[in-house]
């Protein structure tokens, strides 16, 4: 959180615009090359503004690290971008956060990437979410 406030809302709507694909990356890249792609247990992506992975360490914390390629700054704090926080129903929370259950990231054909939280027996619920380079963020609950 504390890059965040020090970015302030303005360079927040700027990092959301490019990973939802609302304005061309810098450099030479086509919008058929903004794909996340495998590294080890990590997904990464470079759109050529904003650089990073997703999955850091095999953990559900979001995109993280997420870099400003011509500053080098650090855009998303210790918990990530796009990192489910509580877990919640009208009466029971079900852990601590998202952050300690369990995720697996896979790439997508169309370069998304899709993580998938299963069933536990502290989270009794399942959730997917799909993060892409071209589309809004779509994030489902069963």
């Amino acid at each position: 959180m504390h890059h965040f406030r020090r970015a302030g809302l303005p360079a927040m709507a700027a990092i959301l615009a490019v990973l939802a694909g609302r304005f061309a990356p810098a450099g030479d890249r086509a919008p058929s090359e903004l794909a996340f792609t495998r590294a080890g247990s990590e997904l990464h992506f470079d759109t050529g503004v904003l650089k990073g992975a997703l999955g850091e360490g095999g953990k559900s914390l979001g995109l993280r690290p997420v870099t400003h390629v011509a500053s080098g700054a650090q855009v998303a704090g210790a918990l990530g971008i796009f990192s489910p926080y509580r877990m919640l129903t009208s009466d029971a929370r079900f852990g601590t956060a998202a952050w300690d259950w369990a995720s697996q990231a896979e790439p997508l054909a169309d370069g998304a990437a899709r993580v998938h939280w299963s069933p536990d027996k502290v989270h009794p619920l399942e959730m997917t979410g799909v993060i892409a380079g071209r589309q809004t963020t779509r994030w489902t609950w069963n």
